[in-house]
């Protein structure tokens, strides 16, 4: 009985796939089962750097908005004191 990943990624069991002959069609999935597992540790990393470029826009975005702020207030309190 095929589950939903199983048609995803491809794979078929069949009675003549299940049997001893089939050696070469069980490396083929071992071999499939890696690749997907690479490419999810690829996503999960893509992910994390994404995240961690967000935040650092964020940091970075947040110190910029208080160095601005500061300058404009000195700005301003010089100028109404005249």
């Amino acid at each position: 009985m095929a589950t939903d990943l199983d048609d995803l990624l491809g794979i078929s069991q069949t009675k003549a796939e299940t049997s001893p002959q089939s050696a070469k069609t069980t490396a083929d999935m071992s071999i499939v089962s890696r690749s997907a597992s690479r490419r999810y540790s690829d996503a999960y990393l893509v992910a994390r750097v994404t995240t961690g470029l967000g935040a650092t826009i964020k940091w970075v975005g947040g110190i910029f908005g208080l160095i601005l702020g500061g300058v404009a207030m000195t700005i301003l309190s010089s100028t109404f004191r005249n």
